[in-house]
């Protein structure tokens, strides 16, 4: 069974995830507005590195995520939205599946912008075409039933979350032209004293041993202090607490599996398992102050796409040739199962 790790943030919380831009100069100025898995991945790994003694261990524990040889014993989603109310009850969003994109409807430049599902619809298999009778839209960006939009108080005007830029100046470049730029920050906003607003992820283990399991779960209690994402000197990235919650999926008939994580297919044979998905960028940000070396960048199957098997995906190094340390993303697939209807175009 996964665990849904839920990262309790504060209201007025900020975040900076970083994407590549169109170019080296605006690359990472944006922010993407889930923590993506490799992200997640590349926390977890820092407070790894910065808890044990040996590179050795710290290998061993990537070796965990990466299951070259097996399935990996440790798996993780990207991360996405909930919401918590007083009573304790969470409301888990999902990525939208791409797919539904391609279902006809009235207002196709609408359902483009929808970006999350609750847990809910997913299992109830509800499709654009229900939502209009069966659901609400919350703030163009998340569709919740009904029932879930009147348990938890909402309003279609509800915001979740800003996107915040603020201007910057790069004072460490020899050439000052093009030195002024604007940073985006993603915001939690307050929504009303009995619900808040939080981060989360799933966590699939299998086969650990007991002190890997320790580990790991010295990492994620670690992970409120240390934060994740980039510009955490300036505040960003931390969040309150770290809680766990067993995270049930029932899908009844489901007939395919729709991916929750970032994915590098290792295979030619786990490519072609994708029927619909959407291609993203990775990595490119510059190593150090002072030199003109640079990550590689990596292509990465977004969360939502639709696959008619099971997937692994692999871990893939971004690393220059020019030094020896490794950097790493996350390109092992995680997936939900999901019902497709047959009414695509």
């Amino acid at each position: 069974m996964k665990k849904a790790v839920i990262l309790k943030c504060l209201p007025q919380s900020r975040f900076h995830f970083g994407r590549v831009g169109l170019d080296v100069n605006t690359s990472l100025n944006d922010s993407s507005i889930i923590p993506h898995s490799d992200t997640l991945f590349s926390a977890m790994i820092h407070v790894g590195a910065r808890l044990l003694e040996h590179d050795a261990e710290v290998d061993a524990f990537v070796d965990l995520f990466r299951g070259e040889n097996a399935a990996p014993k440790i798996k993780i989603s990207s991360g996405c939205y909930c919401l918590e109310n007083a009573k304790g009850d969470f409301l888990y969003f999902l990525p939208k599946p791409l797919h539904l994109n391609l279902i006809k409807t009235e207002h196709p430049k609408d359902l483009k912008k929808i970006q999350f599902i609750s847990k809910e619809v997913w299992e109830l298999g509800l499709n654009p075409n229900d939502w209009k009778k069966k659901c609400k839209i919350i703030d163009k960006l998340f569709v919740v039933t009904e029932a879930e939009y009147d348990h938890f108080q909402l309003s279609e005007q509800a915001v979740f979350f800003k996107e915040i830029a603020l201007p910057k100046v790069t004072v460490h470049k020899e050439d000052k032209k093009d030195s002024f730029f604007y940073q985006t920050t993603i915001q939690i906003m307050p929504l009303n004293e009995n619900v808040k607003v939080h981060y989360y992820f799933l966590l699939e283990t299998q086969g650990l041993v007991d002190s890997e399991t320790n580990l790991l779960n010295q990492i994620l209690d670690i992970l409120p202090y240390e934060g994740i994402g980039g510009e955490r000197t300036t505040g960003c990235g931390l969040f309150e607490s770290v809680v766990y919650e067993d995270f049930d999926l029932k899908v009844p008939n489901a007939n395919r599996f729709v991916t929750i994580s970032l994915t590098n297919p290792q295979s030619d044979a786990e490519f072609k398992a994708f029927e619909n998905y959407q291609i993203v960028t990775r990595g490119g940000r510059q190593l150090g102050q002072s030199n003109q070396q640079f990550l590689k960048k990596v292509n990465m199957i977004a969360e939502g796409a639709l696959v008619n098997q099971a997937v692994q995906g692999r871990l893939v190094s971004i690393a220059p040739k020019t030094i020896q340390q490794p950097y790493l993303r996350n390109g092992i697939c995680m997936t939900l199962p999901f019902t497709t209807h047959g009414n695509l175009k």
